[in-house]
């Protein structure tokens, strides 16, 4: 031990930082070698200092700027465009805007997006009125889009017309924590992406009078997403890239709609993961739950309810691997969550596949074993 801590004469490991090294600070009430004492010490994708270790931010209020970004990092105040519905001066249909400060900010997010500018971020405050459609269509730029409430609200987009509710077109757009709505039956979908890297967590996107989720070319990663209540659920058309996991498909389509598919539809080309996915109660006129146009697995996956017209129930051409046709008692304040009487499921589930978390961002396993569904079951 290097240091002579003066007072009682001992020799510890430091007194102060020079006695560490390697970036190192001194935590000097038991006088050890850490790396951190507070989160001025930390930076990049690891700005929280918690128990002397650097790790990523878990939530907006741990960050300066107010959003606490996708790979754990605290972006700078300056990087951050703000977005508020209810803000003062924001007429009915958010024509009027601010400067997109936290004090100021836009009054819609299609407005922010065209003031970007070389920032990458944007954070949106729940509001009581919905916020209208937007698109993204830059070919070399990149945008993060976050819900900000911090009381758990989710901040909705709205499509009440025609058109596609959010467009991305070979761009590169992430949403966290915001939910896109439709409400009319003739309406476009939800979420449309053509060569676009997509990102969706922790969203809810209902109501579409087309797809929830429709993409053709690029990529798609949903996860701890809710598609509910379409014309139909995800639809991935041509050589896409996909990872799909934790998520509920459900009461997307009508025996009598025009979608051929229900739930989900994977092309021939797509090529991905489809895991830990609870598909249910949807109906389309060929598949209800999952149809694999090129034999891709579905894993850890739940598959009950379905309807279509034809033999398609529940799925056609899918590889099922640790996943369940078949009723599964679910339950919970939404209905899709596991319960005690889930016994087809609970346990059943691959380990190797199985993501670290759940639909509601709680720890796999919860009692040793994996489950089948976007649920892990803990009680």
């Amino acid at each position: 031990r290097p240091a002579c801590r003066m007072g009682d004469w001992t020799c510890v490991a430091c007194t102060n930082d020079v006695h560490c090294g390697g970036g190192r600070r001194c935590e000097t009430m038991r006088n050890e070698c850490v790396q951190c004492v507070t989160s001025d010490d930390c930076g990049g994708r690891t700005p929280v200092c918690e128990g002397n270790v650097c790790r990523g931010c878990r939530g907006h209020g741990e960050c300066a700027g107010g959003l606490c970004a996708l790979d754990g990092s605290c972006p700078a105040v300056g990087q951050v465009v703000w977005v508020d519905g209810d803000a003062a001066g924001c007429a009915s249909d958010g024509t009027v805007s601010g400067a997109g400060t936290r004090a100021r900010p836009y009054c819609e997010i299609a407005v922010a997006l065209m003031n970007l500018g070389s920032r990458q971020y944007v954070a949106v405050r729940d509001s009581a009125r919905a916020y209208g459609r937007f698109s993204w269509t830059t070919m070399s730029g990149s945008v993060e889009i976050h819900g900000v409430e911090a009381g758990g609200s989710v901040p909705a987009v709205l499509e009440v017309g025609s058109a596609n509710s959010v467009e991305c077109r070979d761009g590169v757009l992430t949403m966290v924590g915001v939910n896109v709505q439709g409400r009319n039956p003739g309406s476009g979908h939800g979420v449309e992406a053509r060569n676009c890297t997509l990102r969706l967590e922790s969203a809810t996107v209902s109501g579409a009078g087309g797809a929830g989720v429709s993409a053709s070319g690029g990529s798609v990663t949903m996860r701890r997403v809710r598609v509910l209540g379409n014309e139909s659920g995800v639809v991935l058309s041509g050589s896409v890239r996909y990872e799909i996991e934790n998520s509920i498909i459900a009461r997307n389509g009508t025996l009598g709609s025009s979608g051929a598919v229900g739930g989900v539809s994977l092309s021939a080309m797509a090529t991905g993961r489809f895991v830990n996915n609870t598909v249910v109660s949807n109906q389309g006129l060929t598949v209800g739950g999952v149809l694999c146009g090129g034999g891709q697995a579905v894993v850890n996956s739940l598959l009950w309810g379905n309807g279509a017209m034809s033999a398609g129930s529940e799925q056609s051409g899918c590889m099922l691997r640790s996943s369940r046709v078949g009723e599964c008692a679910l339950g919970g304040m939404d209905g899709y969550h596991l319960t005690s009487g889930s016994t087809g499921c609970i346990g059943a589930a691959s380990a190797m596949d199985a993501p670290e978390e759940d639909i509601d961002g709680e720890r796999r396993p919860c009692g040793g074993t994996y489950d089948i569904g976007a649920d892990e079951y803990c009680p």
